[in-house]
């Protein structure tokens, strides 16, 4: 039986970036905050399948992401692609990745910085505790954009797109279903219902680029 996709479903986003052999990568997560039918614009009857609804949320989840993206990185960085799968409720679905014909690379005409090192972006939720809080690390920083260890004016600015589009929604339309994604924070208890909370503000932590050494470079919560 298929895997379908019920009101609030939680699925992740998976950006995937290449600097030669080094690779990097940020994953988001959204819930489906509605689903509707494109002719009359009442939700759907039946749950749409994943099979169906998410390959269209990983091209238009890349298309997003690469034009936010892209002025706060070095052209030595590639942006290769994007996976989406269904988390929760229920089964999880099979990952679906999108390729672009053409990658998106970084706009700035820099040097990158090591992919260990990156700046740490913060998503926030109505809820203090360390679960309500989402933290991103993004890698691929244009040396001529940081200067003794911080980041430049100019680098955060090429950002600001970027922390938009980190708490907007992804909409997109599949098989004549209107499809609206909302950003949120989430975790993956031990027992029991993860805690889903939609991401109220985002900002950078700081301007200082830290490393990544004991983690996987660019992965975020």
């Amino acid at each position: 039986m298929s895997v379908t996709l019920p009101g609030n479903s939680v699925v992740t986003v998976r950006h995937e970036y290449r600097w030669g052999t080094d690779v990097s990568f940020n994953v988001l997560h959204y819930r489906a905050y509605s689903m509707t039918n494109s002719g009359s614009g009442l939700p759907v009857a039946t749950e749409p399948l994943a099979n169906v609804a998410l390959p269209g949320l990983a091209a238009a989840a890349y298309t997003a992401w690469a034009e936010a993206w892209d002025d706060a990185v070095s052209e030595d960085v590639t942006y290769t692609g994007c996976t989406v799968q269904k988390t929760f409720p229920g089964d999880r679905s099979t990952p679906f990745h999108y390729v672009p014909e053409v990658a998106a690379i970084g706009a700035s005409e820099s040097e990158s910085l090591p992919m260990q090192d990156a700046v740490t972006i913060l998503k926030k939720t109505d809820y203090g505790q360390r679960w309500g809080l989402g933290r991103l690390f993004l890698s691929g920083l244009p040396e001529s954009f940081v200067n003794g260890g911080y980041i430049t004016n100019a680098e955060v600015d090429a950002l600001a797109a970027l922390l938009t589009l980190i708490g907007s929604d992804i909409t997109h339309t599949t098989d004549g279903v209107i499809y609206v994604w909302r950003p949120v924070v989430t975790n993956v208890p031990t027992s029991g219902y993860p805690r889903v909370n939609d991401i109220t503000s985002v900002a950078l932590s700081d301007r200082v680029v830290k490393s990544q050494k004991r983690r996987r470079p660019g992965k975020g919560i």
